[in-house]
């Protein structure tokens, strides 16, 4: 039985077997698609839907016959706060590519989001026959406590989540095996916030391990047994091997980020840091360790465990950590999961970028399902990166002091969950 009737105004297709999709504003993306980065920027009506746009772009280019897999925390209603709708679109041109383009189309969610208007019509477009390639699916499953869990992460004191925020190509705009992984959640709010989104192109080692996690998510989501240390089951590839790898949680011990600040020799490396949380004592106490070695760091966070800064900003005022609360003031709040290295690491003269969908914080690394890719000496990437970290700098102006009237407290997160 045919399940789609193609008309013949749907039939006709442009380069590619795009079919042309109606948007606010014009395409910026060309075929073929290069690797890039992406930043919104909130304190502007083109820059805060800038993120946003890019995907739905990505959407609207997928070949024909081709498959669209998205792992996506939250799917949250425009709410007219914005100075475009910013997730409708995201969702219509999923379900144009999958009902005009046959475009196979598989989205998995957190169970939180299940009753957002956005999700509902995402199932009801792609659940609409039975054993299609297509689908909308959720975590399920709770604690003994009652409280909601993740696919594969797993906590018996809290809720965990699926927190990814990646779509997967298989080809779009010219392009094959094309992996875009963010930092914000399909919401209006995300708009408001600082947010990176990184694309990357023909890299078949990437999209094949994030394939593989995409469907270990999808196959582990109603389990009653979960996988706390699913990190060794997918542990990155060595830098001897690729320049761009990826990591997964939850781990069970240890830490990748203190494992790769283990790789840095000061003086002579920057560390510089925009993250929504960070929490981890162990990350705090390495940052530390490399200032009073010589090397410049610079964080700016939303928020920040009181025990993180009270080790990066100790009592007699040394060393020279740099910490930024973005969101003080009233001004937009940073969203980004984003650490950038260049220096003395992993040798001389080397830069990285560490980007993705995990906070700093406790529950990102033990309980969460997340990932970070990091990306070895791409210079045009980093100096992105960069540019995008000193605007967000000169945005946030109001840096912490151990001694200023509230001291950490300004920046203490206002639940647990952050921690």
């Amino acid at each position: 039985m045919i399940k789609r009737i193609l008309t013949a105004l749907t039939a006709v297709t442009v380069l590619m077997g795009v079919t042309p999709a109606a948007e606010a504003q014009p395409s910026t993306l060309q075929a073929p698609l290069r690797t890039q980065a992406v930043f919104n920027d909130p304190t502007t009506a083109e820059g805060e839907v800038r993120i946003f746009r890019h995907l739905t772009e990505l959407i609207n280019g997928a070949a024909r016959n081709s498959r669209i897999r998205v792992a996506m925390f939250q799917w949250l209603p425009d709410d007219g706060s914005t100075s475009e709708p910013v997730v409708a679109p995201v969702v219509d041109a999923l379900i144009r590519a999958y009902r005009e383009r046959n475009v196979k189309v598989q989205v998995l969610v957190d169970q939180s989001t299940i009753n957002e208007e956005p999700y509902e019509k995402l199932a009801a477009a792609l659940n609409e026959v039975r054993g299609d390639e297509s689908w909308a699916h959720h975590c399920a499953g709770t604690n003994p406590s009652g409280a909601r869990q993740a696919c594969i992460g797993y906590s018996d004191e809290r809720d965990s989540t699926m927190h990814n925020k990646f779509f997967l190509f298989t080809s779009t705009l010219g392009a094959r095996w094309v992996v875009s992984n963010g930092s914000g959640n399909m919401g209006p709010f995300m708009a408001k916030m600082w947010n990176s989104q990184y694309t990357v192109v023909n890299n078949r080692n990437l999209y094949t391990r994030f394939k593989g996690y995409f469907e270990d998510l999808n196959a582990q989501r109603n389990e009653r047994r979960r996988d706390p240390n699913y990190y060794a089951q997918r542990p990155p590839l060595p830098s001897i091997l690729t320049n761009t790898t990826s990591y997964h949680y939850p781990r069970a011990e240890g830490d990748p980020f203190v494992n790769n600040l283990r790789d840095v020799r000061c003086p002579g490396t920057s560390i510089r840091i925009a993250a929504w949380s960070l929490s981890r004592t162990a990350l705090a106490t390495a940052l530390r360790k490399l200032a009073e070695d010589g090397c410049t760091v610079s964080i700016i966070v939303n928020w920040m465990g009181k025990n993180a800064c009270e080790i990066l900003i100790p009592a007699d005022g040394s060393p020279k950590v740099e910490i930024r609360g973005a969101s003080l003031g009233d001004r937009p709040g940073v969203h980004q999961k984003d650490v950038l290295i260049a220096g003395r690491y992993l040798g001389d003269d080397n830069t990285a970028v560490f980007t993705g969908s995990a906070n700093l914080n406790r529950k990102s690394l033990r309980h969460n399902d997340e990932n970070v890719i990091r990306v070895l000496n791409n210079r045009p990437l980093y100096d992105q990166f960069l540019d995008n970290f000193e605007h967000l700098r000169r945005n946030s102006p109001e840096v912490i002091d151990r001694h200023g009237p509230e001291g950490c407290n300004r920046i203490a997160p206002p639940e647990p969950d952050l921690d």
